[in-house]
């Protein structure tokens, strides 16, 4: 009688051991996939970073390439703004002396209160009136965009002498211009 007991606590412990060894077998699969996946995942940074020691030296060439000219540009654009009073008036000068090529009789004057500080810098704005037609407003616009300063034209307000209903209109200046001067 003794055997059957015997027997019995034997298969259960058999049982149990294969139980054990089974869930070892599942977990060294688990253990031995996720090993297998960060090898792979370790190669292709290593291969990242074989590839991205070439891509660092010629990133900071191209870098190099492409700002090498943005101090002489800065230098430009600050020549094109003018840092003195004889500047100033020499600005004034041109726009007067296009007028009078483009035979415009110009008022031109700067518009007090609004000289502030852009997010471009400092500016001086003017108001420029005359008289004239659309074509000569072109001429005169034409003109501006040559000079060698840097100035925006903010507003233009142009009112037709042929719509003009007072024959004394007819000779007032029909065309404003407010124009920003960019100064250093």
């Amino acid at each position: 009688m003794q055997a059957a007991p015997l027997s019995n606590n034997l298969k259960r412990l058999f049982r149990f051991c294969l139980v054990l060894v089974g869930l070892f077998l599942v977990i060294n699969v688990i253990i031995g996939y996720s090993a297998n996946q960060i090898h792979n995942e370790v190669k292709e940074v290593e291969h990242f970073l074989e590839l991205a020691e070439d891509v660092r030296p010629n990133f900071e060439e191209s870098l190099n390439l492409y700002t090498a000219g943005a101090e002489e540009s800065i230098q430009y654009v600050k020549t094109l703004r003018p840092d003195s009073e004889t500047e100033y008036i020499q600005f004034i000068s041109t726009v007067e002396a296009i007028g009078e090529q483009l035979s415009l009789p110009l008022d031109l004057e700067s518009v007090e209160g609004t000289n502030k500080t852009s997010p471009l810098g400092n500016v001086i704005h003017y108001g420029i009136q005359f008289y004239g037609g659309q074509e000569d407003l072109n001429r005169f616009l034409a003109a501006l965009e040559t000079l060698p300063y840097f100035i925006r034209v903010d507003e233009v307000h142009y009112d037709s002498f042929e719509l003009a209903d007072d024959p004394s209109d007819v000779l007032t200046p029909n065309i404003d211009l407010l124009i920003t001067l960019y100064v250093q």
